[in-house]
């Protein structure tokens, strides 16, 4: 007897590049693939898979002829509502018209005036602070990635079907990569000499405060990695004008958790966020964090981190304190991906 879908999963994460969010997409499955059944991965019929991943008790199933929002909208409603099924969205995105269980990792939207007086993508903010309205009043469950992001999203929209849950991001996935295959191709770049940035190239990322630090810390090195999406954000800083910034673009786990390993200390100075998965990720492989004096990350790594004022460009680098091993691992103890995935299975029984 053919068992009953009981819940889909929007695998639209699959078929997008990863970023923070994807990631937590697909460590999320791949937990919950451990732990519970009567759950499929839905993608669209002819998408290319970005991120390959293995499981057992979910299985993965191609359906409908669109791609993108357009299949979100039309393929994987329809397949929800032939199914009778409650839809997982774990990436900010879900079917308007049946939302299901909606993660918003956060609505950064709503605060940035930096993202608001983008004119070329005015309409696309627009519409995505009218589907989150629409998210929060009639989703089955809306849930999120933290304390603060949850008190953010409750400020600005009605949440009409109970409170909203809460589950983390968690670091564990960076056990699996192994980085020792990477060589560094640069010769600037040398072990314990350089300070190391990875984000989405977004203006809200803030990478304008590295570049200013730079000046002021002409004899250190700046590493910065990440790649950008025009669709959203306009980002039009030219690393190349400051001598001791290196911008290696769009890297590999592999690279990226080399960089972390080897570095100074990893820099973060977002203006805004919801959780802060990179500082955590450096975390995990021992680096110090400096990062943005934000409420989300006060919430996320305590004492783990040393604070930056992300709006203020004078520190001497050399001369910031960084916290002590006991903190960090005290903090990583907090955040576990099997953990997140438990609280998910059981607000879905």
């Amino acid at each position: 007897m053919k068992q009953r879908i009981k819940y889909a999963l929007n695998g639209l994460f699959l078929t997008q590049k990863l970023s923070g969010v994807q990631r937590y997409a697909v460590e999320i499955v791949r937990e919950l693939d451990k732990m519970c059944s009567g759950i499929v991965v839905v993608i669209p019929m002819n998408a290319k898979i970005e991120t390959q991943i293995s499981l057992n008790r979910i299985s993965i199933i191609r359906y409908g002829k669109h791609q993108g929002r357009k299949w979100e909208n039309i393929d994987f409603f329809h397949f929800l509502n032939f199914n009778n099924a409650i839809g997982i969205n774990l990436c900010n995105t879900a079917p308007l018209l049946n939302p299901g269980i909606v993660v918003i990792h956060d609505v950064g939207y709503k605060k940035r005036k930096e993202i608001r007086e983008l004119g070329g993508n005015r309409a696309k903010l627009v519409f995505r602070h009218i589907q989150n309205k629409v998210y929060c009043r009639f989703a089955k469950k809306v849930i999120t990635v933290s304390q603060f992001s949850k008190d953010e999203i409750k400020k600005f929209y009605y949440v009409g079907n109970g409170d909203i849950s809460v589950v983390r991001s968690a670091w564990q996935h960076y056990k699996r990569i192994d980085e020792t295959e990477f060589k560094v191709k640069d010769t600037r770049i040398v072990k314990g000499n350089y300070y190391f940035a990875l984000a989405n190239l977004s203006d809200h990322k803030n990478f304008q405060w590295i570049l200013q630090e730079a000046l002021i810390n002409p004899d250190d090195i700046f590493v910065i990695a990440g790649g950008t999406n025009p669709r959203y954000f306009n980002f039009s800083i030219d690393f190349d004008l400051i001598a001791n910034v290196i911008y290696v673009g769009r890297i590999s786990d592999q690279e990226a958790k080399a960089y972390m390993k080897n570095c100074k200390a990893f820099i973060f100075p977002s203006l805004y966020e919801g959780f802060g998965l990179p500082p955590l990720e450096a975390l995990s492989v021992g680096a110090n964090i400096i990062i943005s004096d934000i409420p989300a990350h006060r919430e996320v790594f305590e004492n783990s981190a040393t604070y930056i004022n992300p709006r203020q460009y004078s520190y001497k680098l050399s001369e910031l304190n960084y916290p002590n091993n006991q903190d960090k691992n005290r903090v990583l103890e907090k955040y576990s991906w099997k953990e997140s995935a438990r609280l998910l299975n059981d607000l879905l029984k």
